[in-house]
């Protein structure tokens, strides 16, 4: 199906909606169609189309099938008549999050009792930006301004 025509590229989620019809989603426990609606922007620089595509993928913890608004990378024929999510790339970011994720939570686990989770959780904001919101902090609790404040 594919032969040698093969092409790669990104593809953005428009629609997606469950087959539970599917005759790979009926006989084969595991698995899981969707009927995707999909705008593909080729690595090759070819003008982006958009495409309807039936995607069957195991149902697995190493990953989760791509939801609207998701970004994926594929790999299509070049008649665009059959498409598929690059798996192992599904598998990479889902492992990648997985550890930003276990990072923060040790993180948290390593700073002492009554500490601010926000030190924890990643880099600091803006010093514009925090100082605004501490503003609207202080606003909202009533508290005085600190000293040195300058509105």
């Amino acid at each position: 199906m594919f032969g040698r025509k093969r092409q790669a590229g990104v593809a953005r989620v428009v629609a997606r909606q469950y087959d539970p019809g599917s005759t790979w989603t009926a006989r084969r426990v595991g698995y899981d169609t969707y009927v995707y609606v999909l705008d593909i922007a080729p690595d090759a620089g070819d003008p982006p189309f958009r495409v309807e595509a039936r995607i069957t993928l195991r149902d697995t913890p190493e990953f989760t099938a791509p939801g609207i608004g998701d970004s994926a990378r594929v790999r299509f024929d070049d008649k665009h008549e059959h498409v598929e999510f690059d798996v192992d790339a599904l598998k990479k970011e889902a492992a990648q999050a997985q550890a930003e994720r276990d990072a923060r939570m040790a993180a948290l686990a390593a700073q002492p009792a009554g500490s601010d989770p926000s030190a924890a959780a990643g880099a600091a904001l803006d010093p514009d930006l925090q100082a605004l919101m501490d503003r609207e902090e202080q606003e909202r609790s009533g508290l005085p301004d600190p000293p040195g404040d300058a509105r």
